[in-house]
């Protein structure tokens, strides 16, 4: 994890057609939490092999999603995408830039009172991968009923795997804030970071839906 030195243009986004460079107050943000990670780019290695193994956790329950959504969205007469509010919190962002693929263009709406904007006629524009934990572990009742019909076993699975993601999610943000925290109050000068980390929902704010409208 080579990661020192890097600047707002070294951060690399997914990029879809049409749809406008990602917000500065977006961009400069993932920026901040990329000067995070590459400071403390040493004692973030055991976080870094966590959202690893997430990420193969979860390439790994993506065909079965798919197969689902195929049968049930597309006749869908409330998409969830639309009716329901969902945004990415700080430990989606920790996760995609410790597994270093290129990040949304943006916060999936810019007001709480707006839809997903990645919603398209085929579906969403991102990639499973790079959606939010709550887009991406959420199956609606006719999808859990689909499932529970034609793959009982398949739904089994599937919930055994969820719950497994969300635990390792939650050693994820520990070993990382362990990382950071314990980094920050070894030295005086980082105490407004071991500030800012402590403080998470203040620290949280910064990557919600909430302040990205500039």
């Amino acid at each position: 994890m080579q990661r020192e030195g890097r600047t707002l243009s070294d951060l690399q986004f997914h990029r879809i057609p049409g749809m406008d460079e990602p917000p500065t107050t977006w961009a400069t943000s993932n920026q901040a939490l990329d000067r995070l990670i590459c400071r403390h780019h040493r004692y973030i290695k055991p976080a870094a092999r966590i959202a690893a193994v997430i990420r193969q956790e979860l390439e790994a329950i993506f065909p079965l999603l798919d197969t689902v959504c195929r049968r049930t969205c597309p006749w869908c007469p409330d998409p969830c995408c639309i009716v329901t509010k969902v945004w990415y919190d700080f430990i989606d962002l920790v996760f995609l830039h410790l597994i270093e693929v290129p990040l949304p263009p943006g916060p999936l709406a810019f007001r709480l009172e707006d839809s997903c904007r990645y919603l398209s006629s085929r579906g969403c524009r991102l990639s499973r991968l790079i959606r939010p934990w709550g887009c991406i572990q959420y199956t609606c009742p006719t999808q859990r009923k689909n499932l529970h019909q034609c793959r009982p076993d398949d739904e089994t699975q599937l919930d055994l795997a969820i719950n497994k993601i969300r635990d390792r999610r939650y050693q994820l943000e520990t070993e990382f804030q362990r990382a950071v925290v314990w980094r920050a109050d070894m030295y005086p000068c980082n105490k407004m970071l071991s500030v800012q980390v402590k403080c998470r929902p203040l620290y949280e704010r910064i990557f919600t839906v909430g302040p990205f409208s500039d």
